[in-house]
């Protein structure tokens, strides 16, 4: 009689399917040639079925895509379905894909041979909007990553650099920042600005950005597209505390115009994203560019403030809650806001008293806003799909900063303080593993200090 496990396989007990728990192999995972592993057992390792060299060919890779997004998402009307959820979620923060553009090419998914770039953003609109199971990330959803990661790469190989592989970059680079995978997401963020600028997307000028794309839709899409693998750079920059990519700022700032108030409130959102990246760029190059010029540091981070202050100021008058859920510019502000003012709290005392307890006061007035906003959030589970990854840092430094001054002051009221902002990532951890992530940083944190 073969040998029996204790618990059903991890795949079964995910699926919620009923197990022989048969070890090492189950019945179902067996016939269905999947791996099988159990929570008391490591995976028992064996061989995966690799390609011939002589098969990597460029049609090869295109019909086993093709196929690998039938396999996975399904055919027909479920492509329809997959394709619905991602444009009433993610593409409504990250609007990078064409709607009508996507559709068109879908309804032809069957007619025709599906290009390879196509079918890896089909997969890659599939796997950014797959959803934690109990905050954890799926066995499948993992598999699909590594599978996706190793397609961006053969393809590359083959010499693929279009706007679609571009889109389907970006979306991946997106789903790693929201599950909080580095040094997979920093890496990828800076190989996509690579990929842009070698396809001419980067281009600042309507002019020069239509040689790449004649087509004026096609040019819009492709200008959207850079923006957002210009804030998600940025923004891996942050979470992965890297320095700062020199030169980047201004292709940012072609795009965004100049900073007056009045700018702002004309902005559509995802322009006003980008330019709150470009004031993380500042921020980030004023905190990792040293120089001895340390006058001239005062200067640039009074003007930093300054900016930050007039765009933070934008967003007055609104939902505070609501905003502190739903607004990557707000989030992006924040993280800008609150990146710089702990590093002004920090400089040497000498000459700059003021400075010091200025960026004190603004810190603390800044973490209490976060707070206050994390508390007032309604949590639901209909708005929970749409959740942007952006959300997160600014939640968990306001968390962090509050610990420092736990830690200083030894004041146990901030602990009041810290639970609705761990609440609040644990409720984005149901989206994004990167919540769940940051949350357990800070009880750690809590633990050295015993708070």
């Amino acid at each position: 009689m073969p040998p029996h496990a204790t618990q059903s396989c991890l795949r079964c007990r995910i699926q919620k399917r009923k197990c022989d728990k048969l070890f090492p192999t189950c019945s179902l995972c067996q016939r269905l040639n999947k791996p099988c592993s159990h929570p008391a057992h490591p995976e028992t390792p064996r061989l995966l079925p690799m390609p011939g060299l002589l098969d990597l060919t460029s049609s090869n890779l295109r019909f086993t895509l093709e196929a690998q997004v039938f396999s996975v998402v399904g055919d027909g009307l479920r492509l329809r379905e997959a394709a619905g959820v991602f444009f009433g979620t993610v593409n409504t923060w990250m609007p990078v894909v064409e709607e009508g553009g996507y559709y068109a090419r879908l309804s032809r998914f069957r007619i025709e041979p599906a290009p390879a770039d196509f079918s890896l953003l089909t997969l890659c609109i599939f796997l950014v909007c797959a959803m934690p199971v109990g905050g954890e990330m799926t066995l499948e959803t993992r598999g699909l990553y590594i599978l996706i990661k190793g397609w961006v790469g053969m393809l590359e190989a083959m010499g693929t650099n279009t706007l679609a592989m571009l889109q389907s970059r970006l979306l991946l680079t997106t789903f790693e920042i929201g599950h909080a995978m580095y040094p997979a997401a920093y890496i990828s963020a800076g190989a996509n600005i690579q990929a842009a600028v070698a396809l001419g997307a980067s281009a600042v000028s309507s002019a020069d950005l239509s040689k790449a794309f004649p087509d004026p839709r096609i040019a819009e899409e492709a200008r959207q597209t850079w923006r957002g693998i210009v804030i998600t750079n940025r923004y891996a920059s942050l979470e992965s505390n890297a320095r700062h990519t020199a030169s980047l700022g201004r292709l940012i700032e072609g795009m965004c115009g100049n900073n007056s108030s009045e700018d702002l409130t004309q902005m559509n959102p995802f322009t006003k994203m980008t330019y709150s990246s470009l004031l993380l760029d500042q921020v980030l190059s004023h905190i990792h560019e040293r120089t001895s010029q340390q006058e001239f540091k005062r200067v640039e981070a009074m003007q930093i403030l300054h900016s930050l202050t007039s765009f933070l100021a934008s967003f007055e008058g609104e939902d505070n809650a609501l905003k502190t859920l739903s607004d990557s510019s707000l989030a992006i502000g924040r993280s800008a806001m609150l990146e710089v003012l702990e590093f002004g709290s920090k400089v040497e005392p000498q000459d700059n008293e003021y400075c010091v307890q200025a960026s004190l006061n603004i810190l603390t007035s800044l973490t209490h806003e976060i707070a206050h906003g994390a508390r007032g959030v309604k949590t639901d589970s209909a708005g929970l799909a749409a959740l942007p990854v952006f959300i997160t840092h600014c939640v968990y430094k306001a968390a962090m900063i509050c610990l420092h001054d736990a830690k200083v002051s030894r004041d146990s009221n901030l602990k009041l303080r810290i639970q609705p902002l761990k609440d609040l990532l644990g409720y984005i951890g149901l989206r994004w593993g990167a919540g769940k992530y940051y949350v357990e940083k800070i009880e750690q944190e809590q633990n050295k200090i015993k708070l």
